[in-house]
């Protein structure tokens, strides 16, 4: 480690170097064009038409050359701005640092207690409001749930709460277990919602629609006060500890009557919906304040994606590599449209070997008739004429080997993630060596620049989007003759899928690196039943209805190209006997104790 800090510094040594040498050779570059343009002036009306001519083309070839490479290097320094989407790592590292003195502070300005409140059958951490407020404070608010407009009811999330930064960063920070049933009762989950990931949580009390054939539970969004019907087949998440123990933002409050009429005051709480206000707090109550509006400000709540005048409330950077327009994403990837290279016109790339490998080169000594003053490689060159030239691409390939090699009795937990055969399954092994951060991205952590401009090649390692709407590590696999679609194998969870080329973007080279998390084993003593397709097919559904996403213990038997394991815990050893008995498996004593 302590080696790669050196690296670290050295390299953001010669970074400043460069940097500076870029600003000195910039300012030297824009005297010395004032200048000439300033003569230019002065000489241009007495000038004859050929010099001018003359003038004017090399001017125009020197300015705009240099014009696009500094619109180019300008573009690359704000897409590679050390933002904190690309260094979670530090970036952890140092709120971990501040952050007792950081709660210190928020205790003093906010003083908030949290605690467990039971309302309507749902139980969730909720702020206390007394402690929270007092009479005649003034409060930056999002209206982001508009009750009862006949009770001028409403809910807000104040915006000057120490925690209402991590309702947005929810969607970067999940953990990666996905439910495949409804979640229980009393535990905050992540309930996906117009490709929103919100906190939430059910209600105990569940209906029955018999015509959809669909049951139905009362589920409480703790972030903004509304209630909505969660289905069994809604994609749910599970929430790291601090997310589920994080107080809910959504607060209640009652608009203060005045002397508008009552009509007035409820259009006006209704225009104000998903909307930005100051306001003052009249009287506070155990669970919801009162409430006077003083200042409007139309600035739109961050997840009202319908409104197009106001601005977010989460207000990030100016520049949004998201919103690249076609010029720009041109200008990355911009390549000659002709040149005078006839190699370069129709192979898209100029051999160097005819200057590179000596043409005098003998095969018998090695060598040619300069000895050692020949300075150019002696090797042969390929007979049928090919490039021997080797260029680092930019696209990313790996074969990506296991770090850790498990001994044979070694006792693990694993979390099987996706199972394609009864034999075999893929797990994620849990663990200190597994990589903490979690390896999913939204489509707001994927910029359009990022997508690709050329088919990829096989074995390459991308972003690839899933059925559920998010971004996962893939590697492709193969592709249709068009290529467009393409088949691609997820990396950290082992299952594949057809994905269209405009749902691939480049993976960075650190995050390509970053180990597979799904890792290929076998159930030891059985080995596939000769059975029809139709039979495998529902043995493999009822295996994955036992193990899928299920986190056990497992005894390693070896470790090579797979890892071969027994079930440890009682509640699955009894799965190979069962799918023998099932006629889906039979007994393989190559593998059996």
């Amino acid at each position: 480690m302590v080696n790669r800090l050196d690296q670290l510094l050295q390299l953001h040594k010669m970074l400043v170097q460069e940097l500076l040498e870029v600003q000195s050779s910039a300012q030297s570059y824009l005297q010395g064009s004032c200048k000439l343009i300033d003569k230019l002036k002065e000489q241009w009306p007495g000038m004859s038409e050929s010099k001018g001519l003359i003038a004017y083309d090399s001017l125009v070839t020197n300015i705009t050359n240099i014009m696009n490479m500094a619109r180019k290097f300008n573009l690359q320094l704000k897409l590679n701005q050390p933002v904190k989407q690309k260094c979670t790592i530090i970036n952890e590292a140092f709120e971990k640092l501040a952050l007792d003195e950081e709660e210190k502070s928020n205790d003093k300005v906010d003083n908030k207690v949290s605690e467990l409140e039971d309302s309507d059958d749902f139980i969730y951490p909720k702020h206390n409001v007394r402690t929270m407020y007092k009479v005649n404070d003034v409060i930056k608010a999002s209206i982001t749930y508009v009750k009862e407009t006949e009770n001028l009811t409403f809910y807000i999330i104040d915006l000057d709460c120490s925690h209402a930064e991590k309702v947005k960063e929810i969607s970067q920070s999940l953990q990666l277990y996905q439910y495949h049933g409804v979640p229980p009762e009393r535990e905050v989950f992540g309930l996906v919602i117009d490709n929103r990931i919100l906190r939430a949580v059910r209600s105990s009390k569940s209906s029955y629609d018999p015509e959809l054939d669909e049951e139905f539970w009362p589920c409480y969004l703790l972030d903004f006060g509304e209630t909505v019907q969660l289905q069994s087949k809604d994609m749910m998440y599970k929430l790291c500890e601090e997310q589920r123990h994080t107080p809910a933002q959504a607060i209640q409050c009652r608009l203060e009557k005045t002397a508008d009429s009552d009509q007035e005051l409820q259009n006006k709480l209704k225009d104000l919906e998903y909307k930005t206000v100051n306001l003052e707090v009249t009287s506070v109550y155990d669970d919801h304040i009162k409430v006077d509006l003083i200042k409007e400000n139309n600035t739109a709540f961050h997840f009202n994606t319908n409104s197009q005048e106001t601005e977010p409330l989460f207000q990030s950077k100016e520049f949004n590599p998201n919103e690249l327009n076609q010029e720009e994403i041109d200008m990355l990837y911009d390549e000659p449209l002709c040149t005078s290279n006839a190699m370069r016109a129709v192979m898209g790339y100029d051999p160097q070997d005819d200057k590179r490998i000596c043409r005098f080169y003998n095969p018998d000594t090695g060598g040619c008739f300069k000895g050692v003053n020949c300075k150019q490689e002696h090797i042969p060159k390929h007979p049928d004429g090919w490039t021997k030239d080797i260029v680092p691409s930019d696209s990313i390939v790996y074969d990506n080997v296991p770090e850790l090699i498990y001994n044979k009795g070694d006792v693990i937990t694993i979390t099987p993630t996706s199972v394609n055969d009864l034999e075999f399954f893929y797990a994620q092994i849990n663990g200190s060596n597994r990589f903490n951060t979690p390896l999913i991205w939204t489509d707001d952590d994927v910029p359009s620049w990022k997508r690709l401009q050329k088919p990829p090649f096989t074995f390459e390692i991308v972003l690839a989007k899933y059925v559920d709407g998010f971004w996962y590590r893939a590697k492709i696999v193969t592709h249709d003759d068009d290529y467009k679609v393409f088949k691609v194998f997820y990396v950290d969870y082992g299952n594949e899928q057809l994905v269209h080329l405009r749902n691939i973007v480049r993976c960075d080279r650190a995050m390509a690196k970053i180990p597979f998390q799904a890792v290929l084993c076998r159930i030891a003593g059985v080995k596939n039943a000769d059975t029809t397709p139709e039979l495998k097919k529902t043995g493999i559904a009822k295996l994955s209805k036992l193990i899928l996403n299920q986190t056990m213990q497992v005894n390693v038997l070896g470790h090579d190209e797979h890892l071969v394991i027994n079930f440890v815990e009682e509640r699955f050893s009894n799965i190979p006997s069962m799918l023998i008995e099932m006629g889906y498996m039979i007994p393989f004593r190559f593998y059996s104790k």
